[in-house]
């Protein structure tokens, strides 16, 4: 009944095992433990998300999120993943 929730999905291979990277054949739990370690983000983050993607270089306040507490958020997520090398 209620109204799927609309996110975006951050995934990655930086900490993938590399005697099974792009192996295949996963199993179902094997599966759903990869993804658990990609990023979810709301759908509102897509647009600052975008911007990173396409930036070299980028201030945390250029980030087009509605307060300072979300951009931050982002930026630590990102870095803790090591997908963002802040300067």
């Amino acid at each position: 009944d209620e109204a799927p929730e609309l996110v975006v999905l951050v995934l990655h291979s930086l900490k993938n095992q590399r005697e099974s990277h792009m192996m295949g054949g996963l199993c179902v739990e094997e599966e759903e433990r990869d993804i658990s370690r990609g990023l979810k983000f709301p759908l509102s983050h897509l647009q600052a998300l975008r911007q990173l993607q396409k930036a070299e270089h980028l201030a945390v306040a250029q980030l087009q999120l509605p307060t300072h507490e979300a951009k931050l958020n982002l930026v630590l997520a990102l870095w803790s993943e090591s997908l963002l090398h802040v300067l």
